[in-house]
């Protein structure tokens, strides 16, 4: 062998000096080589370690930096979703989310989803957050509430597009967010009649063709694929189904609501 050096495997090494007989290296040399070779090749491990994927290098943590929890993340995501929560806990059967409150949430919701998603506790953060909001899906179908309940859905979906617990809420939401929306205008009850009858008069918005009717009906009565089932208490409300999912809502008149 005509280089014991070459046979070490070191021939790679940028740092090597000529190792021909003519000049062989000195034991100090030896010595300076392979100190050489040792850092070069620990810069090279210390530069692999700190590329991610696809060459890109992750700046570490500063010193005493502390990683956001859990429950930090979630407690930011509820606090953006504020005026949502409070919606579904005022929302009757035509309850709407006003287009303020569904923009605004939705720039918190980007904000904070580009600003952690890349936490590890981000996850779990979120899955608080989702439970939550599917708590939220099942306080409005009770409500009898489709455009709100395709608004929760949507939320949950942004979290998690793959979410396969809201589909059945979102085959609710799509047949009944065209339910028409009853307003109660006043009640009428004739004196001339041997049997009691009161009447109410009603305005009625299909939202599947925009109109607005104004109707009088009676107890028993079906109308626009809406049946009248029964008053509520002296003159309060009426009990309406929708007859297309046979789902029962309460409509209540303005002037009840105002005396709650």
């Amino acid at each position: 062998m005509k280089n014991g050096i070459r046979g070490a495997g070191l021939t790679t090494c940028p740092f090597l000096v000529d190792q021909s007989p003519k000049n062989p290296p000195s034991i100090g040399d030896k010595s300076a080589i392979t100190r050489a070779c040792f850092v070069g090749l620990c810069a090279v491990a210390l530069l692999a370690a700190g590329c991610g994927e696809g060459g890109s290098t992750k700046a570490p943590p500063k010193p005493g930096e502390r990683k956001i929890s859990a429950n930090e993340i979630r407690a930011q995501i509820d606090n953006a979703l504020q005026p949502v929560y409070a919606l579904v806990e005022q929302a009757s059967a035509d309850s709407n989310v006003p287009p303020e409150t569904s923009a605004d949430v939705k720039t918190k919701l980007e904000d904070l989803k580009k600003k952690y998603a890349t936490e590890d506790a981000y996850k779990q953060g979120i899955d608080g957050v989702i439970k939550k909001l599917e708590d939220q899906l099942r306080i409005v179908r009770e409500r009898q509430n489709g455009v709100i309940a395709l608004y929760l859905c949507g939320i949950i979906r942004f979290f998690d597009p793959d979410n396969s617990r809201v589909v059945r809420y979102e085959k609710w939401g799509e047949t009944v967010k065209n339910r028409p929306r009853v307003t109660i205008r006043g009640w009428y009850e004739p004196r001339d009649t041997p049997t009691k009858i009161i009447y109410t008069f009603i305005e009625v918005y299909t939202p599947e063709d925009g109109q607005t009717h104004h109707l009088e009906v009676r107890e028993g009565e079906e109308f626009l694929g809406l049946k009248y089932v029964r008053m509520i208490g002296d003159k309060r409300g009426i009990l309406f189904e929708y007859m297309k999912t046979e789902d029962r809502f309460e409509v209540f008149s303005k002037s009840w609501l105002r005396r709650l």
